[in-house]
């Protein structure tokens, strides 16, 4: 009875939901970064103790079946205690969805004693049938058949109160996770929740420029070999989604530069910039020499919440996007002064004199995705490259890195910026970014 009830009570379900409750109140209010990654953090490492001790209980079980309705007793007699403890969440103003919380403890409640052994693909589908069902939509018809176990946690749950309507990030969250389900791709949920799709979106594709909406926007993993999880998502076209396909960064350059040699300059729908656009993207999230990335244009911003691998193109983006709004020139100054010598002072004015005008002779522009194209076509200027990877090649990595987590603690960024000492976490590189 004390592993049920430390392991199935207090870690799965209190320790589990109360986590969840604060992470997802901070996440949705952009509030204490560093706290946020705190709690995601316990959160995976709750799963990993929750996951030991429902496997012991499981293997105990079976061995020593006459425990089975002591187990039992400890769910039973415990269950109505976390719901009231969970409940007392809901203060006169709550931060968090309480009605929500309780519905997260009680799906918690999948105890050994009740639950026959289901593959790693049924628990999902079971869980995503029932999420279904608590947010009141109806999952595809094509997943509606008696064998599926999407129907079945569908079913499972529908008597149960509806959460707050969806809304339509939670619409798309629920569709990426079926869409990922059913190519048994690894979906990361700790992260990627409807508030961190909400904040992908964009008025235009990144790669073609055109404007986005239902009928052609799409949203996919930047990089092939690795699951659906937070940083390695961009929202784009479907045209530039079904063009770059599996292609890593290697292999989209390889298709801009065939573009450019010619006859054929449009291949797969899409000309030579925008498959150069696509290889920077993918640029992004593969880890480089710090001499190659210093090589790389920067001819398209990284979209929102994209993480980045190589510090120099971090530092190169954030540069960048200090044009996009006023103040440029004293934030810049500002950054200069954190340079360690005078031969990278000199230098990086040198760069930023070769930018900074073919951006200023855009500033008339007022929509932001226009000053974007400005910023990104200004890359496009063989000087302004050449005297960036003069600056560049100057520094090592981790200068790189300094500078921008400096730049960003002093607020010279107009944009938030984060650092992840594991970039890489719930992204399922070990498997190719297939669900194991």
């Amino acid at each position: 009875p004390g592993v049920a009830h430390y392991m199935g009570v207090v870690e799965a379900l209190l320790a589990r939901t109360g986590y969840r409750g604060a992470h997802e109140a901070l996440a949705d209010r952009g509030w204490l970064p560093g706290l946020q990654e705190g709690f995601r953090l316990i959160r995976r490492d709750e799963g990993r103790h929750v996951s030991f001790g429902i496997h012991f209980l499981k293997d105990m079980l079976e061995r020593e079946p006459r425990y089975r309705a002591i187990v039992e007793q400890v769910f039973e007699e415990q269950l109505p205690n976390v719901l009231d403890t969970v409940r007392h969440f809901d203060f006169p103003h709550p931060i968090v969805d309480v009605d929500g919380l309780v519905q997260f403890a009680l799906d918690m409640d999948d105890t050994p004693a009740n639950s026959r052994e289901a593959s790693a693909h049924e628990r999902i589908g079971l869980a995503l049938g029932r999420d279904y069902a608590l947010h009141g939509v109806t999952p595809p018809i094509a997943h509606l058949y008696p064998q599926s176990p999407l129907q079945r946690g569908w079913l499972a749950a529908r008597g149960r109160p509806v959460r707050t309507p969806a809304s339509p990030q939670v619409e798309q969250w629920l569709a990426l996770r079926i869409h990922a389900w059913t190519r048994g791709r690894h979906f990361e949920d700790i992260q990627l929740t409807p508030h961190h799709l909400a904040q992908l979106d964009t008025s235009h594709c990144p790669i073609t420029r055109e404007l986005l909406g239902d009928d052609n926007r799409s949203i996919d993993r930047v990089r092939d070999d690795a699951g659906y999880a937070a940083g390695n998502l961009a929202v784009m076209s479907r045209r530039a989604n079904q063009a770059k396909g599996s292609r890593d960064h290697q292999a989209l350059q390889a298709m801009a530069a065939s573009c450019a040699a010619g006859p054929i300059t449009r291949i797969g729908g899409l000309a030579e910039a925008e498959w150069d656009r696509l290889a920077v993207l993918a640029s992004f999230v593969t880890p480089l020499s710090h001499e190659q990335a210093a090589q790389i244009p920067l001819r398209v911003l990284p979209p929102n919440r994209l993480r980045l691998f190589n510090p120099i193109q971090a530092l190169q983006a954030f540069i960048t996007r200090q044009l996009a709004t006023p103040g440029w020139s004293a934030r810049l100054s500002r950054l200069e002064a954190l340079l360690p010598t005078d031969t990278l002072r000199a230098d990086f004015n040198r760069f930023l004199l070769a930018l900074a005008p073919r951006v200023l002779a855009a500033a008339e522009l007022q929509e932001p995705h226009e000053i974007r194209w400005a910023l990104e076509d200004a890359w496009s200027l063989p000087l302004v490259q050449k005297r960036w990877a003069r600056f560049a090649l100057q520094l090592v990595p981790e200068q790189a890195e300094a500078l921008v987590e400096r730049a960003a603690a002093k607020k010279l960024s107009p944009v938030h910026v984060q650092r992840h000492d594991d970039g890489t976490d719930g992204w399922a590189l070990a498997t190719g970014g297939y669900a194991s």
